[in-house]
């Protein structure tokens, strides 16, 4: 009898253990929304003192990946375009959008014209590109 109740249980372990690699697997495979990233947008002007700064610190803090990131000048008159054009030589993932003197919520709309993720995260630095440091470290503290 005893073992009887032994074979019980290891064959309900097993059957759990089966179940549950079937569910691994179904969720590792099959799973719809896995994987959904979004894309950041960063509207600028004349932001030449911050620029560099802020892209590379975006691709430092993801470790390099060819992760997308999209710069919309809203017509700088500084040396803020060369120095996005410098940057897209050294990440392929930057790409840069000239739209020269539309206000920021008219970039924002013409930029979702090239963009298909589901996700986007817009942020406006064309007043104020001196706190962006702030807002970064807290966002990538959390």
């Amino acid at each position: 009898m005893p073992f009887d109740i032994v074979i019980i249980f290891m064959t309900v372990f097993a059957m759990f253990g089966v179940l549950y690699v079937f569910q691994v697997f179904f969720l590792f495979y099959f799973r719809k929304n896995a994987g959904i990233r979004h894309e950041t947008v960063i509207v600028v002007k004349n932001a030449q003192d911050k620029i560099e700064g802020i892209v590379r610190g975006f691709y430092r803090h993801h470790n390099g990946r060819a992760e997308e990131l999209w710069i919309v000048d809203g017509g700088s008159s500084d040396q803020t375009i060369e120095i996005l054009e410098r940057l897209s030589l050294t990440f392929p993932g930057l790409k840069v959008l000239m739209l020269p003197e539309l206000p920021p919520k008219a970039c924002m709309q013409e930029t979702l014209k090239y963009i298909d993720k589901p996700a986007i995260l817009f942020l406006d630095l064309t007043t104020h590109a001196g706190n962006i440091d702030d807002f970064l470290r807290q966002k990538v503290s959390k």
